[in-house]
């Protein structure tokens, strides 16, 4: 499939996800949907702005597949895959994004998006040949015959700016009782991405504050109102075409769906609790694909939104895996938390 064929599914899923969900046909607002969009707002007012800062921390190190498994190293100094180079243990990710939003018109919303702050860290323990005291990520080597696991786990970090996300959601339906908002999404190669390790090395790609590719995103996002009790159902689903880096990395495409429950109180709560499906495809580097990539994943995303003025909001979420299913990636998800405040103006 030619990157442009890949590149327009997100607008076919809204197509078909708009015609199933507006069948089935409270607004699906700050933490009411915060998984599956990539911002955690929907549509505004004409001619009013919306303002939405969130910090989110992500931690991977819980093994999903045999201890002995290992990984590659992406080389790309030499523009190939070295296999069985180590063995994942870590992964962890905080971001505080700056999210803005415009009216254009009653229905149609223009957004964007500014990850201020996007830091990585990746733990892993590398092969060695017996007696060996140098690892062998410093020559980018093959692993020699006998190699064993090191002892001392060695962890990459990079922080810097994100990757700048500009878009629009449409509000397709809008009204006291239920709600089903599209958004569309391009993303840019604002981040870096080419940052050296400590060896001189293009680092691994998947602790770089930036892709270095273009990619685009779809979503839908539903809710609907049930009587006057309060209650309401959401459901929502995501897709994300990544591109490929000048460099020649490709991360996975990532698809979400969700569905759940939301319970609005008049002491200006608003509780959510949504069971989320995410799969994510395996990245591939010039054409191959990397081994120890790619997984599926079932959590349980229960989140609270708090009115505190007219026009503010805070909110939070946790999204708790239940179930993870790999297609190489040696570790799953353990937590998932996030902390925002959104306004208006």
């Amino acid at each position: 499939m030619t990157y442009f064929a890949r590149a327009v599914q997100p607008l076919t899923l809204l197509a078909l996800l708009a015609t199933g969900l507006a069948r089935l046909a409270s607004a699906c607002d700050t933490g009411s949907c915060p998984l599956l969009t990539q911002s955690q707002d929907s549509v505004r007012t004409k001619g009013s702005f919306g303002l939405d800062v969130a910090f989110r921390s992500m931690s991977h190190d819980r093994y999903v597949v045999r201890s002995g498994a290992a990984s590659a190293l992406v080389d790309f100094e030499n523009g190939r895959l070295v296999g069985g180079h180590h063995r994942d243990a870590t992964m962890d990710h905080e971001l505080l994004q700056l999210d803005l939003s415009y009216g254009l018109s009653q229905r149609l919303t223009l957004v964007g998006a500014l990850p201020l702050l996007n830091r990585r860290s990746h733990g892993h323990y590398e092969f060695r040949p017996v007696d060996s005291q140098a690892p062998v990520a410093h020559e980018h080597g093959p692993i020699p015959p006998g190699s064993v696991l090191s002892t001392d786990a060695i962890v990459h970090r990079k922080t810097g700016l994100g990757d700048v996300q500009l878009g629009a959601t449409y509000a397709v339906l809008w009204s006291a009782r239920e709600s089903l908002v599209a958004r569309t999404v391009i993303e840019l190669p604002t981040g870096e991405y080419r940052d050296l390790d400590v060896w001189g090395y293009v680092d691994r790609p998947d602790v770089q504050a930036g892709s270095g590719s273009t990619d685009f995103v779809g979503s839908l996002q539903y809710q609907r109102g049930i009587g006057g009790s309060g209650l309401g159902l959401l459901a929502a689903g995501m897709y994300r075409v990544n591109g490929e880096s000048p460099l020649g990395y490709q991360f996975g495409d990532d698809a979400s769906f969700g569905i759940g429950v939301t319970r609005s109180s008049a002491s200006r709560f608003r509780w959510s609790a949504q069971f989320a499906w995410r799969f994510l495809s395996s990245d591939s580097f010039r054409g191959r694909s990397v081994p120890a990539t790619g997984i599926t994943t079932l959590s349980l995303v229960p989140g609270v939104r708090v009115r505190v003025t007219a026009r503010s909001v805070l909110y939070t979420f946790v999204r708790v895996p239940i179930v993870a299913s790999t297609g190489g990636a040696p570790l799953a998800p353990t937590l998932d938390v996030a902390v925002g405040v959104g306004t208006r103006f």
